[in-house]
């Protein structure tokens, strides 16, 4: 029996490629694949010292591969979530047009690059049909090259295999880093300021002319004038209370109606600008709820049914 220590050293050297690119440490996995299958013979042929030649050794190889082949499909398709996953995360959570990503989330991307081309790689490895090129007239001869292909083929797509699983994990975990670290309404390397929170806003209501909204809308065009802004963020945010069925049809969920609110005050803030002639760039993005209370969740909360208008840039 294989001690821990054996274990641990067989999976690090396929992880690190040793099994693939070490010949020393090929030819030793290849030599045990080979006692390996030879004693799966044995078993299946009920015969010890005569085992019977035939096909039992490459189906056992083959049904090897087979389930290698099922755990690559199954990798790929987790990478596939993980890749909507990511994509969802920065819609929802990154200004747009996307300017700025996390260190974090550009090694997750690479990660997630590189995992999946190992996952393609090991799934195009073998040539199913092939039987090897030898002219022989010799089953045994025959037998025993398909069979060494075939090891070498589970040694290769074994180490990966294993490959990909640890780099799937760090890609699973630098892309919590990159949630978790990375606040989407601030990019690296702007300065945010808060020039006017717009609101409250209405339970359910989305846009509104209302002259407290009104009064929101004014303070934030004086502070882009007075400080020469160029670049602002428009943030829209929601209560925790559901939103109504009949809500439901206009805006889909509160991300929707936040964001709703979001183009409501941009709509404003594009006329008011307009007519002094101020152009600015504008980005929309939405936040959730802050306040989370069972009350919140019952009647809503004025401070998350609001619309805030930051700065993005230095005034100049």
């Amino acid at each position: 029996m294989k001690t821990q220590r054996a274990k641990l050293r067989e999976y690090l050297s396929d992880v690190f490629a040793l099994t693939i690119f070490g010949k020393l440490t090929r030819q030793k996995r290849i030599g045990a694949w080979k006692k390996h299958v030879e004693n799966f013979n044995k078993i299946a042929s009920g015969d010890a010292l005569h085992p019977l030649l035939g096909t039992t050794r490459i189906e056992f190889l083959g049904g090897h591969l087979d389930i290698l082949d099922r755990k690559f499909g199954m990798l790929v398709t987790f990478h596939g979530l993980m890749a909507t996953a990511a994509a969802l995360y920065l819609n929802i959570a990154y200004p747009h047009p996307l300017r700025h990503l996390s260190s974090s989330f550009m090694a997750f991307v690479g990660v997630w690059l590189l995992t999946t081309s190992v996952c393609l790689t090991a799934m195009m490895w073998v040539k199913w049909g092939d039987l090897g090129s030898s002219e022989s007239n010799n089953i045994n001869e025959i037998e025993e090259e398909h069979v060494t292909t075939l090891i070498g083929s589970v040694v290769t797509r074994t180490s990966l295999f294993r490959s990909a699983v640890l780099l799937t994990i760090g890609g699973i975990v630098l892309l919590g880093v990159a949630v978790w670290t990375t606040d989407g309404r601030t990019p690296t390397g702007l300065n945010e300021k808060l020039l006017a929170t717009i609101g409250p806003f209405t339970s359910g209501v989305g846009c509104s002319t209302h002259q407290s909204l009104k009064d929101g809308i004014d303070e934030a065009v004086a502070k882009i004038d007075k400080g020469k802004l160029t670049r602002i963020r428009i943030v829209g945010s929601g209560d925790a209370v559901p939103i109504a069925k009949n809500l439901a049809k206009d805006f889909g969920n509160n991300a929707g109606l936040a964001l709703t609110r979001a183009r409501c005050v941009a709509g404003w803030l594009t006329d008011a600008l307009g007519a002094a002639n101020i152009h600015v760039e504008m980005e929309m993005t939405v936040q959730d709820a802050a306040e989370r209370s069972s009350n919140a969740r019952k009647d809503g909360a004025d401070g998350d049914r609001v619309v805030r208008v930051s700065s993005i840039d230095e005034p100049q």
